[in-house]
């Protein structure tokens, strides 16, 4: 879970790199799709973008995460979705996946922007407790040397 944070706050610390790893993380999630073409056909086009989306929600915040969604979407219809290599108007089925793509996305963001102070007080949080528990070793281990 440390591990986490730390990439978290290495991210979150460069507003260049958050939009570089939103735009990386739909590109990537359109490949995906794209290799997983020969198994699911022309079934769940954005089925990769879901994972990718909250990845950016999560690690990235709202601005990433936005570019991370539309960028998905445009390539999701470009590369994936029948006629490929069209950004043809979607059908009827097309534009619900759009629709619950579009919803499960609005409601990451708002839970990102919604998470956010809580996520910064739990940093700030955890970071003093480690303090506090540093200094209490220290403290113990001159006890320790001036009763022996």
């Amino acid at each position: 879970m440390g591990s986490l944070a730390a990439i978290s706050a290495r991210i979150s610390s460069n507003a260049a790199a958050r939009y570089i790893v939103a735009l990386a993380a739909a590109i990537l999630a359109v490949a995906a799709r794209g290799l997983l073409s020969p198994i699911l056909g022309d079934y769940l086009p954005y089925v990769t973008l879901y994972p990718a989306i909250a990845f950016g929600a999560w690690f990235c915040g709202v601005g990433p995460s936005v570019l991370l969604t539309v960028v998905g979407i445009v390539g999701a219809r470009y590369f994936i979705v029948v006629p490929r290599y069209s950004l043809s108007i979607p059908d009827v089925p097309q534009g619900a996946g759009l629709l619950v793509l579009g919803a499960g996305a609005a409601s990451n963001h708002r839970h990102r922007r919604a998470g956010a102070p809580r996520q910064c007080l739990f940093a700030e949080s955890t970071e003093r407790l480690g303090r506090e528990s540093a200094a209490a070793h220290r403290g113990a281990g001159r006890r320790q040397s001036q009763s022996g």
